[in-house]
């Protein structure tokens, strides 16, 4: 049975020593997960012990958390607080399965353009992939021929400005 918090216990848990975060319905003990974040603490120090779902679901897909970090889901939001003190971490990494994310706002081309990903069609950045060399996110071969393009274009100015000066006198001197 997962547990029931109120949003007064989880604003309780706002500091970085007991990070507590709520997204979509889900009540998240982030303080372990903290540095492991690719974003970075900060990024959810700042929401500790608020409802973070708005900011969450503009950058996350909506299977982040069961993927990444189902063992920070500690319970739900309710509107009575079910548990005085926070549950033992193992404990809570045993729980229930989490909650459902919720539908998506977005439509359906910005999902696409974000996500990558659009019924009936290929993923344009996988396809992507494929013009770029190994971990490389640069078209390498784009900017080594635009570099030498510009050493030519600067070597023809120069003897452009050179030759064609009216002043030079070749003599054999």
């Amino acid at each position: 049975m997962a547990m029931t918090y109120s949003m007064d216990e989880v604003a309780k848990h706002n500091s970085k020593s007991d990070c507590w975060v709520v997204v979509g319905g889900q009540v998240l003990d982030c303080t372990g997960f903290l540095s492991e974040h690719p974003g970075g603490e900060l990024a959810i120090v700042t929401f500790a012990g608020k409802d973070a779902t708005e900011e969450f679901n503009m950058i996350h897909p909506p299977d982040v958390i069961e993927k990444y970090a189902a063992n920070t889901v500690i319970g739900k939001v309710g509107a009575a607080s079910a548990v005085a003190a926070a549950p033992a971490p193992a404990a809570a990494a045993g729980g229930g399965g989490a909650a459902k994310a919720k539908a998506d706002k977005g439509d359906l081309l910005s999902n696409h353009q974000a996500w990558g990903h659009l019924d009936g069609s290929s993923n344009w950045r996988l396809e992507g992939l494929d013009d770029n060399p190994g971990v490389f996110l640069l078209n390498v071969a784009a900017y080594a021929s635009a570099t030498w393009y510009l050493l030519l274009s600067v070597l023809y100015e120069v003897c452009a400005t050179i030759f064609t000066a009216p002043n030079l006198k070749l003599s054999n001197d």
